[in-house]
């Protein structure tokens, strides 16, 4: 009877990490950020090239920052769904 809990219990505990795991293995997408500088007629032809520049060279730790983000999101929701029922169901067994 023991055996059959503890299979089914570690069973389910490697079933609920499978969204982290995809998280971890995933690229996570970036939101559009809106209209671009080029949209506007504010900035002269100059500051727009070196906006794009910009930008282009952030995508990279915007997406780390991003999928950091959301991976700690899951772990949180994760630890948190297997903390509380098993602080109720500790001292019923």
């Amino acid at each position: 009877m023991w055996l059959v809990a503890i299979i089914s219990y570690f069973s389910l505990v490697i079933l609920t990490f499978i969204p982290i795991l995809i998280t971890l293995i995933s690229q996570v997408k970036l939101y559009d950020g809106g209209p671009s500088p080029s949209e506007s007629r504010l900035f002269s032809e100059d500051v727009i090239e070196r906006l794009n520049q910009n930008h282009q060279r952030i995508l990279g730790t915007l997406g780390y920052w991003k999928k950091q983000a959301v991976l700690y999101k899951k772990l949180h929701y994760y630890f948190l769904g297997w903390l509380i029922p098993s602080s109720i169901l500790i001292p019923v067994l």
